[in-house]
């Protein structure tokens, strides 16, 4: 069985009442108690609420939906970027800082210890520098994860 709706025509089993994809009705089969007159009416739109389907569910982006609280949109974004700036700024301050004691050690005289410290300067950095990033970047997902709950909340309590 099919979608009486042109636009549509999905699968449809015999059991449904409404189309699961555009929430158009299924018209009633002719019975001998109905007549033919209720199948001849043009099939009707479902209210709003029972078009939602698992794939209109699906988490949407919120910046198509709208957002009631647009300061912590910004700084989810804003955390999100700046922990992959401070990532790379550390890891090129950990090579510069590694250059450096590299070179100290070649002018002074011991090229191993000078290897030794630039080698565990970047390697702290660059430990630091993911540790921020990962900090950072978990507290964006956290603030997008709560916007996501408050709005589907707020959208629960509108349909009631």
């Amino acid at each position: 069985m099919r979608c009486p709706n042109p636009q549509c025509n999905a699968e449809l089993e015999p059991s449904d009442r409404f189309c699961p994809q555009c929430g158009t009705s299924m018209p009633a089969i002719p019975t001998p108690t109905s007549g033919s007159a209720r199948a001849a009416m043009p099939p009707t739109q479902a209210p709003a609420d029972r078009r939602l389907t698992a794939h209109s569910v699906l988490r949407r982006t919120i910046e198509h939906e709208g957002q009631a609280y647009p300061a912590l949109l910004t700084q989810a974004s804003l955390l999100v970027r700046t922990g992959a700036v401070l990532k790379w700024i550390l890891i090129a301050l950990g090579v510069v800082y590694c250059i450096y004691w590299i070179a100290w050690g070649v002018h002074g005289g011991s090229i191993g210890l000078g290897l030794l410290l630039g080698i565990g300067c970047l390697a702290a950095n660059a430990l630091l520098a993911w540790l921020l990033w990962l900090g950072l970047t978990v507290g964006g997902e956290l603030l997008y994860l709560w916007l996501d709950v408050t709005k589907v909340f707020i959208a629960s309590n509108r349909r009631q």
